[in-house]
C-alpha cells in the first residue's frame, strides 16, 4: 500500500493510476514509415557503394595460384603460412601446405632485378615455408 504524506498529522492513500497513454495506430503508422524510409536510404548507398566501384567475381582458384612476382610471391607464402598455422592451432584439416609446397616449386621472374634486402627477405620466408613443410612431413610420418 502507498501513503502519500501532505503534511504534519495527514496522510491518504493513494489512487492506482491509469495508464492514459497508449500508443494510437497513428504513432504506429508513422512508426513504420519512418522505418520503411531508413531502409530505402541503406538500399540506396549499398547500391551507390557498389556501382561506384568495380564488381569483382570470387574465383577460389584465381586466389590459390602462385603469382610470378616477388612480392606477390612473398605475400602468398606469407598468407599460406598463416592459414597454416590457424588450421594447426584449431585441429582443422588444411590445404595450405599443399600451396605452400606448390609455391616452393616456383621462383620468382623478377627477383634478381630486386633490392639484395628483399631478396634476403624472400629468402628467409622460403627457408620458413621449406621448415613447416618438413615439419609437417615428418609429423605425418
Amino acid at each position: 500500500m502507498n501513503i502519500k504524506v501532505t503534511g504534519p498529522n495527514k496522510t491518504t492513500a493513494t489512487d492506482k493510476t491509469k495508464k492514459t497513454n497508449k500508443p494510437s495506430s497513428t504513432d504506429a503508422s508513422a512508426f513504420s514509415s519512418m522505418v520503411e524510409s531508413a531502409q530505402s536510404v541503406d538500399a540506396v548507398e549499398e547500391k551507390q557503394q557498389f556501382s561506384g566501384s568495380a564488381q569483382q567475381t570470387y574465383i577460389p582458384e584465381a586466389e590459390n595460384k602462385v603469382p610470378e612476382d616477388t612480392g606477390g610471391r612473398l605475400e602468398f607464402l606469407l598468407d599460406q603460412l598463416q592459414e597454416l598455422e590457424k588450421d594447426i592451432l584449431s585441429g582443422n584439416e588444411t590445404r595450405a601446405l599443399e600451396r605452400i609446397k606448390e609455391a616452393l616449386k616456383t621462383t620468382a621472374k623478377d627477383k634478381d632485378a630486386m633490392p639484395a634486402q628483399v631478396q634476403e627477405l624472400m629468402d628467409e620466408v622460403e627457408a620458413r615455408a621449406e621448415i613447416e613443410v618438413a615439419k609437417m612431413e615428418a609429423a605425418k610420418k
